[in-house]
């Protein structure tokens, strides 16, 4: 994953962890070229959350970042054929030129009708992510970088745990086969 993962954690600690019935390996990938598919041979479960970094550069090519990225999908399904593949959307950000770009690519991974044959999953939900005018939610993310810039792309705690939660759903849907196996409560309250 790229910066945004940085406060996604593996281990058994519920509050600050996808807890123990998640145990894995997060790996950088700060930009699309250096996702390693060798690296998701061993793992029932591969979420890939990148590419920001290179949509962001203005002389990029939405297609074409989107095309690296859909090689390396393919990649990773051919080396490991039985996991479960899941592939965030680009978050929003907070300049609305970048956004449209955000939202090309990711109309791209919406209608991409090869990622549906490859068993890809696209992690839902990312809309809570979207505040007004269609930018990134200001609850959800930082108000100034580590150089006291406004930061127009980076999550708070509370957007990390966001979207470690759509994460973590997205993946027990998938292992339970579209039901939801929540204890039920009989309780009113």
């Amino acid at each position: 994953g790229d910066s945004n993962t940085g406060l996604l954690r593996f281990g058994t600690n519920k509050r600050n962890t996808f807890g123990e019935l998640m145990p894995g390996q997060k790996f950088w990938a700060p930009v699309i070229d250096s996702i390693k598919p060798d690296l998701c041979a061993s793992y029932a479960n591969v979420v890939i959350h990148c590419g920001i970094n290179n949509i962001k550069l203005t002389h990029a090519d939405i297609k074409s970042c989107y095309e690296e990225l859909s090689l390396k999908l393919s990649q990773i399904r051919e080396i490991n054929p039985n996991c479960n593949l899941l592939v965030d959307p680009l978050l929003p950000t907070k300049d609305h030129i970048l956004n449209n770009r955000v939202n090309l690519f990711d109309r791209f991974l919406f209608n991409d009708p090869a990622l549906r044959s490859l068993g890809v999953v696209i992690v839902p939900g990312f809309q809570d992510f979207v505040g007004a005018g269609g930018k990134l939610n200001p609850q959800l993310s930082k108000n100034l970088d580590r150089q006291n810039r406004p930061d127009i792309l980076h999550l708070n705690e509370l957007g990390s745990r966001v979207l470690a939660g759509l994460i973590k759903q997205s993946i027990f849907f998938r292992l339970n086969k579209g039901e939801d196996k929540r204890k039920k409560s009989s309780r009113i309250n």
